[in-house]
């Protein structure tokens, strides 16, 4: 299964064409289906009508595929995981204001360090989560060693745990976010190749380590 994912936040440009063609060839090639899923999951910026936009462009450049699918129909899906990662210790409840998140960024630009989570909600006790006033974000725990793996073009690629860092798979209004989302929905569907912009190489290896969760 090969999957085209545009989001209906923005006019689909000619980058967006060209992994479109690309998976329906190569769909094509591997006699594997392609599905278009439609990645909606940002509420706030999606752009009414721009769904359907997307999909005529497709077809008028006479591009088959098998079904629509709407990120926003996995929600539940992307919840019960995010839930079982928090289970299982492999995410943590993060309530760090907005305002304390971006002193510690530019704590660390003023000190030429590279703007990584602190930790400071890693290891909170229950009576911590309990008694907090904040509304929670999740994130993944940070990776302990690092990310591999092999690009079809670029060959073998690796990211240390500095590059990952403890990034953020649901909002505070348990919506996810584009990396977790995506992974979840790539496991459901099997997809069997990623074909997508270069844009998208540093996403890849936080994505390898939610499905490895």
């Amino acid at each position: 299964m090969l999957r085209f994912a545009p989001s209906p936040t923005g006019d689909m440009h000619i980058g967006n064409l060209r992994v479109a063609i690309l998976n329906f060839i190569v769909s094509k090639q591997r006699k594997e289906k392609l599905i278009i899923r439609i990645e909606d999951t940002d509420i706030e910026r999606n752009i009414p009508g721009k769904d359907l936009e997307i999909l005529e462009i497709l077809n008028k450049f006479n591009i088959e595929y098998s079904q629509v699918l709407y990120q926003s129909g996995n929600l539940k899906f992307h919840q019960q995981f995010g839930v079982m990662l928090l289970q299982n210790g492999d995410a943590f409840n993060c309530f760090c204001s907005e305002d304390d998140l971006e002193k510690h960024r530019e704590d660390s630009l003023k000190n030429n360090n590279a703007p990584r989570y602190s930790g400071k909600c890693e290891n909170l006790s229950i009576d911590d989560i309990i008694n907090n006033e904040n509304r929670a974000v999740v994130r993944m725990s940070k990776s302990l060693s690092s990310i591999s793996f092999n690009d079809i073009i670029r060959g073998y690629l690796e990211f240390s745990s500095d590059d990952i860092d403890s990034f953020i798979i649901l909002r505070r209004d348990k919506t996810p976010t584009y990396n977790f989302a995506c992974a979840i929905d790539d496991m459901l569907s099997d997809v069997s190749l990623i074909i997508r912009g270069e844009d998208h190489v540093s996403n890849t290896p936080k994505q390898i380590l939610i499905q490895k969760n």
